[in-house]
């Protein structure tokens, strides 16, 4: 839209209200404007232009302070007031009129002071605001605006509304002073009453209002290419907003990033593209909370969801819908009453802020893992309905998307121990593994064979899963399932099994430790200490099993000592059960390793030894033990004085005899 400013020549300079030279862009300007003859009055009209443009508008009113220093007060309250506009905070006491002061309380939302500071002037709009504020407005635009929040008068409201439309004037009481800034005529209306989308056809082409509404409708209806031309030709925050959602619909979401930050970093706060473009970035990355308020269901709803995954405390509920508190609360108790939790998950089946598939996945998940749990030997306690789990796996298969079938298939197979599904299904993963890990297929096809088989709840079973294959996974575990079979029935066969099993994949640490511990079934202590300590190096967890063979050998100082070269949490409850087999210095070092418990062992020994000095440092609370001390401490008191007095005694009597 062209506006004209009148120079003091008589002649005129156009401006574009759509296309305002911003940022950089407005320097140019300035040097027009400051060469030109232009009065203080047409630069406010310039300044006014820039108004929705925070830091251009702020640099045109300091270009009118420093040019024109008759102005500045004007200026401080065009300043005040462009503030205000932008959600700024202002000094109500450095105001300089009470209408000012009055809206800077109302940005406050201290309706009382700013009522009086309008009444005191008797301004009749800013009265009127104030009275909507507090529920009783007189004005009729205000009273139908106030009655909009309330859903029982949305369409009387809207009724009122056209009614003035058809009005040839509209009667808005204002006191004179204000008449030519306050005029509220048809076209004015019309604009509003489209952009509350009170009025469905508006013959403005023009319009704004009516090209954002037009881009909107055709972005809904998924015609984004057709919406672009439109909001191309759109010089408003908006525009930024409505191209990131395209694309935030398109599934670009770096994109869309992009153009809602745009709109952000604009800065034109608590406007509606700026609070969605904020929504809907927080949409996309998931990071943190909103801070604003949003009178939304679906808004509230978002921010508890944030505030849930970021772990930050959620505070009441209020406003969200019943599906979310269903959410919030099944999620806070899915670890503390199982039972309580099946019960409650049962409603999330149908709840909009979960997908179906994955409600009934995850059910299926928190029965079986109440009724038998998904870890080898868990067994299967007659509870579990196993048919029923597979029908209800099946049905969330087929509503699942493409991408999340394969994961409940997998479910499928484990549930159904299904090895035929399971094969077919790893069969392509591992072809993608096996070019990054440089392994057969059919070797990483195994590994997914042993996650199956370690589910079977009969090792047998497991073992003839696993029978007909022949690979570093396979080997691993069945020797393993063979080691737990000897472990339960001491069976030698067993045990035999598992080391011939291990004995193929020398290689392997898992291997080499298994067959440790099975050379230290078989009693074979000095093999297992070599097969423990060619692979220490590597893996540091080995010195609890090397510890605790040399601990079974009888060489318990060697035992502790490879304990603490891993952890001394390991060792702490065994040194306990070897303190009388361990040298007083080695006690020591536990306890100064963190193994606290031998304190009063420690000062026992030291004073049996009679190193008394050390015993010292020991500080003890058992008075027996603190009495022994001081016993051993006259003992030793009045061993010294015998002594002394022996020497004394014999000294006397070297001189009595001339000895020397």
């Amino acid at each position: 839209m062209l506006t004209n400013i009148r120079l003091n020549n008589g002649t005129t300079m156009d401006f574009d209200t759509e296309d305002l030279p911003l940022g950089n862009n407005l320097h140019p300007l300035l040097e027009v404007l400051k060469n030109s003859d232009i009065s203080p009055q047409e630069l406010f009209r310039v300044a006014h232009i820039y108004k929705a443009h925070y830091e251009e508008c702020k640099t045109i009113l300091e270009f009118i302070k420093t040019n024109h220093p008759d102005f500045i007060s004007p200026v401080e309250q065009l300043a005040m007031a462009l503030d205000l506009q932008h959600g700024i905070e202002i000094d109500c006491n450095a105001a300089p009129t009470s209408v000012l002061k009055g809206f800077a309380y109302l940005h406050k939302k201290d309706y009382t002071k700013a009522l009086a500071c309008f009444s005191k002037e008797r301004f009749t709009f800013g009265m009127d605001l104030c009275n909507y504020y507090y529920g009783t407005p007189e004005n009729i635009i205000l009273r139908s605006l106030m009655h909009l929040r309330n859903m029982e008068y949305i369409e009387p409201s809207k009724d009122i509304l056209r009614s003035l439309l058809e009005m040839k004037s509209i009667e808005f009481h204002t006191d004179e002073r204000y008449s030519e800034y306050i005029k509220i005529k048809r076209e004015v209306l019309e604009d509003a009453l489209f952009g509350l989308r009170l009025v469905e056809i508006y013959n403005n082409p023009k319009n704004i209002d009516v090209l954002q509404r037009k881009a909107e409708d055709l972005i809904s209806k998924g015609k984004y290419e057709q919406s672009r031309p439109i909001l191309e030709s759109l010089n408003i925050n908006d525009k930024n907003y409505l191209l990131g959602k395209i694309e935030h619909l398109k599934g670009n979401y770096n994109e869309a990033k992009q153009f809602y930050k745009k709109c952000i970093s604009a800065g034109q706060v608590n406007t509606r593209s700026y609070v969605l473009s904020k929504y809907a970035n927080e949409r996309i990355v998931q990071e943190t909370p909103l801070t604003f308020k949003f009178d939304s269901q679906e808004f509230n709803d978002f921010n508890v969801f944030l505030k849930h995954k970021n772990n930050v405390e959620l505070g009441d509920l209020n406003g969200c819908s019943e599906d979310m508190r269903n959410f919030i609360v099944i999620n806070k108790g899915v670890s503390d009453n199982m039972e309580s939790c099946i019960a409650k998950y049962e409603s999330l089946v149908d709840n909009k802020y979960m997908e179906k598939y994955i409600a009934m996945n995850n059910l299926i998940y928190f029965e079986n893992r109440r009724d038998y749990l998904f870890f080898r030997g868990s067994p299967r306690n007659g509870k579990s309905n196993t048919k029923k789990h597979i029908k209800a796996i099946k049905e969330a298969v087929e509503m699942a998307p493409p991408d999340a079938k394969e994961a409940l298939l997998y479910n499928q197979a484990y549930l159904s121990l299904d090895v035929d599904l399971f094969d077919s299904l790893s069969l392509e993963q591992a072809k993608i593994m096996s070019a990054y890990l440089k392994q057969d297929v059919q070797n990483l096809t195994n590994l997914n064979l042993i996650e199956l088989a370690s589910c079977l709840k009969d090792k047998e079973g497991a073992i003839e899963c696993l029978s007909n294959k022949s690979s570093l996974y396979s080997n691993l575990l069945l020797g393993k399932l063979y080691l737990d079979k000897y472990i339960e029935h001491k069976s030698n066969i067993d045990l035999s099994m598992a080391i011939s099993y291990f004995t193929k994949e020398t290689k392997s640490f898992y291997a080499a430790n298994g067959l440790g511990v099975c050379l230290t079934f078989k009693n074979k202590l000095s093999e297992a200490i070599k097969v423990f300590s060619s692979v220490v190096v590597e893996h540091k967890c080995a010195h609890i099993n090397l510890g605790n063979v040399y601990i079974l050998k009888g060489e318990y100082e060697k035992g502790v000592l490879e304990h603490f070269r891993y952890s001394t949490d390991s060792i702490k409850n065994i040194i306990l059960h070897l303190k009388e087999g361990l040298s007083l210095d080695m006690l020591i070092v536990a306890y100064k390793k963190g193994c606290t418990s031998l304190k009063e062992t420690i000062f026992e020994k030291l004073i049996l030894e009679n190193r008394l000095e050390e015993a010292k440092d020991y500080k003890v609370a058992n008075k027996k033990l603190k009495d022994l001390y001081e016993k051993k401490e006259k003992e030793n008191l009045a061993k010294s004085e015998e002594l002394k007095r022996k020497i004394e005694e014999l000294e006397k009597y070297k001189k009595s005899k001339n000895i020397k």
